[in-house]
C-alpha cells in the first residue's frame, strides 16, 4: 500500500517499537448502521474486535462516534481545481486574465442566466401585490437582487 495512511502507520509502528499487520476489510465499506443495529464495513471489525485499528479517510460523525473513538483529524482534505499557468504574454492584459478560465460559451450562459433570472424577478415584482405594497420592484431591483444571488453576497 502507498500513501499519506501507510506512512502515517509505519511511523507510528516505528515510535511505539510494534508491528502492524494492515488488512483491508472483508467488504470495502467504511461503516454503516442496519436497521437491526449491525455495523458493517471498519465499524464492525471494531466493533466484533477483529481489529484494534482502522486507519482510512472516515467521516466522523455522531452514530459512529457513539460506539467507536476518533483521533483528532490529522489531515483536513479540500477539493482543489487545477488550471494551467497561463502564458506570459496573457499575464499582462489584466481585463482579459479574468475571463481566461472559462471559454466564451460559459460567460456567455452566465450572462444569458442573469438575464433570465433579472426577468423573472421583475416580472414577479411587477405582478405581485405583496411585492407591490413594499417596494417597487423596478428592473434596477431585480438586477441587483440578482447580482447579489450570483454573488453569494444576500
Amino acid at each position: 500500500m502507498k500513501g499519506f495512511i501507510p506512512d502515517l502507520l509505519d511511523e507510528i509502528s516505528d515510535i511505539l517499537n510494534v508491528t502492524l499487520v494492515v488488512n483491508h476489510v472483508e467488504d470495502n465499506r467504511y461503516g454503516s448502521h442496519d436497521s437491526h443495529g449491525n455495523w458493517d464495513g471498519m465499524i464492525g471489525e471494531l466493533r466484533a474486535n477483529k481489529s484494534d485499528l482502522a486507519a482510512a479517510p472516515l467521516t466522523l460523525t455522531v452514530e459512529r462516534s457513539r460506539y467507536v473513538h476518533f483521533s483528532h483529524p490529522f489531515e483536513e482534505l479540500s477539493l482543489r481545481i487545477l488550471v494551467k499557468k497561463p502564458s506570459t504574454h496573457i499575464l499582462n492584459d489584466d481585463a482579459v486574465l479574468l475571463f481566461r478560465p472559462l471559454t466564451v460559451g460559459v460567460w456567455l450562459s452566465v450572462i444569458a442566466g442573469f438575464l433570465v433570472i433579472s426577468i423573472v424577478l421583475y416580472t414577479i415584482g411587477r405582478y405581485s401585490p405583496i411585492q407591490r405594497e413594499q417596494t417597487e420592484g423596478g428592473v434596477l431591483w431585480a438586477l441587483c437582487l440578482t447580482c447579489g444571488v450570483m454573488s453569494l453576497q444576500g
